[in-house]
């Protein structure tokens, strides 16, 4: 539905030989612990969920057709059509739509949930699973950000063509860091212009040192060792470069809610792998 999911190819596991790459799955390695130890430093911003949703907030026939017909678009959008087995598709549907929408109708009064679902679903819960697992299983630290600061431009501007302020958009926290295909746009504001110095002393301290300092002031906790399922996860927050603080959150993304799918997923792939056992 309207170009989604908007990355259909991924990493395939591949047959066991001396030229293989990939022999697992990546949450089987991670929860095995077989992965590079080393630092890591990952982040989300506020509203990753913009991207895709800023391609279509603008269009009326888009968001009616949304609405309309939800338990049709609603894999393909969240981009599990080919996860959950297909007699389970409606179901699914229905309990996200609850849980995000409840009984409202899915319009332009209900953005910020659309944007919420979105970033949930298709980024920022699987970053938390991520850190939450890699912190668990390596010796070395793990590092999260989470970035709201919403400058003078934001890559949702380029992807609506619009200049609507939803929030800091998927890919936002580049804009600071390097030269991105998001339009072209200048540091004009003086915010601007020390969030770039911030985000570059966050990355280049953690490329030296493998430890990432924000501000002198900011203290950067990185994920604790004992969190893979429960407990708080430590993150920082950036709202702006003057407002840098360290934070946690037991649920950063709605990951409980999401998990109960995750092992629906997963549960797919482990009755895949057996067929294709079988059948070899």
């Amino acid at each position: 539905w309207h170009f989604n999911p908007f990355s259909p190819f991924g990493p395939v596991v591949e047959n066991n030989s001396s030229a293989s790459f990939l022999q697992k799955d990546p949450y089987d390695l991670l929860k095995e612990g077989n992965v590079k130890d080393s630092p890591w430093l990952t982040s989300m911003t506020s509203e990753e969920g913009l991207y895709p949703a800023s391609t279509f907030l603008k269009n009326n026939y888009l968001m009616e057709e949304l609405e309309k017909n939800w338990r049709n678009i609603a894999p393909h959008l969240l981009d599990y059509y080919n996860t959950v087995p297909q007699e389970l598709h409606d179901q699914v549907s229905n309990e996200i739509r609850r849980f995000y929408f409840g009984d409202k109708i899915i319009n332009d009064a209900q953005i910020v949930d659309l944007v919420r679902m979105l970033s949930d679903r298709l980024f920022s819960a699987d970053i938390e699973r991520a850190a939450r697992l890699q912190a668990s299983v390596t010796s070395f630290p793990v590092y999260l950000y989470s970035f709201s600061y919403r400058g003078a431009y934001s890559a949702g501007n380029f992807f609506c063509n619009c200049n609507d302020n939803w929030g800091a958009s998927h890919g936002d926290d580049l804009l600071y860091l390097v030269t991105t295909g998001y339009g072209s746009y200048s540091m004009e504001t003086e915010d601007d212009r020390q969030m770039v110095d911030t985000m570059n002393t966050i990355w280049t301290s953690f490329i030296q040192t493998g430890f990432p300092t924000a501000s002198p002031d900011a203290v950067w906790i990185p994920v604790a060792p004992d969190v893979e399922e429960e407990g708080k996860l430590n993150f920082l927050h950036i709202s702006s470069a003057k407002d840098i603080k360290s934070s946690t959150s037991d649920d950063l993304s709605n990951r409980k809610f999401w998990d109960s799918l995750h092992q629906v997923e997963l549960q797919k792939v482990y009755d895949v792998k057996r067929k294709l056992a079988d059948e070899l």
